[in-house]
């Protein structure tokens, strides 16, 4: 019905945004078709449209049908009447349960007020947030009861192409995109619905059970998302999976071996270099003293180290390593690092902007030779596999 113009009568508010709101005809819908729908009213004031929005009233809707970017809609709505005819109605959510069979299944519930909820023997949980400071993003997730989160395929199976595939389809199938409902980048503050991550007391956290979702559903960038507003519609028990105040004890090992991302750490500081490290100074010491007491913490002989400046001079990660031999910085008994590429004599290591290095304590361990890694090392089956015909070139 893409660009048919359309008069919908009689069908109840479920939500208002900033943009428009949701209406839906009755509680149930069916499993080929919605019974809710979105109507986009832009920046109208008051919709512009003859109507007091309250959720629960009846309207009549005169519009155009549109799919923007597969998601349907009402748009360039001409007239909006109550239905003062028609008693207020509140619908409840209908359930929809993780994983689902397919993720079409979702079509049928598009714009209908949804409650989310896991499959017998799982549990909701938070398990990706990599766009939560950016977007208001995080997803949420059916995990099995007794492992409480989603893993990586290759932390509980050998890899295998097949496993993994049918792994990535299971992934999209349990979990759902939970925005913040903001068309702006960065939003300050972050929210998760009713929540503020840097509120005081309250962190979402990967593991955290979510054990209550409600919110019409929508469709945007390619996913299936809720945006739950308020704390009838979201709730996060984040003491289901509480941050340890310290690191575990580890048993007592001969060698200790840590890798660990430094998060770009660039000693070329300012604006002007501002492609990866800190954009001024002050910020470049906060990363770096919180960078280094973390590593001390943690007490290894070796360090494998992810995301150092590449930089003629190898001035990142001797600037790293100061630190770490310092006392103040440390928790841990002194120790004297040394960092593997500077004693093989090595500078700049192949062509990007970042590389690793290994750190180690030359107390306890001595470095015999630099490793070199060539394409004659490689299994000929994985070197095929590779779009430039090289994995390593011998740096």
């Amino acid at each position: 019905m893409d660009g048919a113009s359309v008069k919908v009568c009689g069908a109840y508010v479920t939500r208002v945004v900033s943009t428009g709101f949701y209406m839906q005809e009755n509680a149930t819908g069916d499993a080929s078709r919605s019974s809710g729908i979105f109507v986009y009213t832009g920046s109208q004031p008051d919709h512009d449209t003859g109507c007091n929005l309250t959720i629960g009233d009846a309207l009549n809707v005169d519009g155009s049908v549109e799919e923007y970017y597969s998601m349907t809609q009402i748009t360039s709505v001409t007239k909006c009447t109550t239905r003062p005819d028609m008693e207020p109605l509140f619908f409840d959510p209908i359930t929809v349960t993780m994983p689902v069979t397919n993720t079409s299944e979702f079509e049928a519930y598009e714009s209908m007020l949804v409650s989310i909820e896991p499959a017998e023997g799982m549990i909701m949980v938070v398990s990706e947030y990599f766009e939560l400071d950016r977007y208001g993003q995080i997803r949420v997730c059916a995990a099995n009861s007794s492992e409480k989160r989603l893993w990586q395929f290759t932390a509980r199976s050998a890899p295998d192409p097949e496993g993994y595939a049918s792994h990535v389809d299971l992934v999209q199938r349990r979990c759902i995109r939970l925005d913040d409902g903001q068309t702006t980048q960065n939003p300050n503050p972050v929210t998760v619905g009713p929540y503020v991550p840097s509120a005081v007391g309250f962190t979402v956290r990967g593991g955290s059970q979510v054990t209550t979702l409600v919110s019409p559903l929508s469709y945007s960038f390619g996913e299936y998302q809720v945006v739950p507003v308020s704390a009838n519609e979201l709730v996060i028990d984040s003491s289901t999976n509480p941050r340890m105040e310290a690191p575990p004890e580890l048993p007592a090992a001969d060698v200790r071996i840590l890798c660990a991302n430094v998060l770009n750490y660039w000693v070329t500081v300012g604006p002007a270099y501002s492609l990866r490290g800190a954009d001024s100074a002050e910020e470049f010491e906060r990363q770096a003293q919180k960078t280094a007491v973390a590593l001390a913490a943690m007490d290894a002989d070796v360090l494998g180290l992810v995301e150092l400046e590449n930089l003629v001079g190898n001035g990142a990660v001797k600037d790293l390593v100061g630190r770490l031999n310092a006392g103040s910085a440390l928790t841990a008994p002194s120790r004297s690092y040394v960092a593997a590429s500077v004693e093989a004599g090595f500078d700049l290591i192949g062509g990007d902007v970042i590389k690793v290095d290994v750190v180690y304590d030359a107390n306890k361990l001595l470095l015999t030779g630099a490793a070199v890694l060539t394409d004659a090392d490689v299994d000929s089956g994985i070197l095929s596999q590779s779009t430039e015909g090289i994995i390593f070139n011998g740096k």
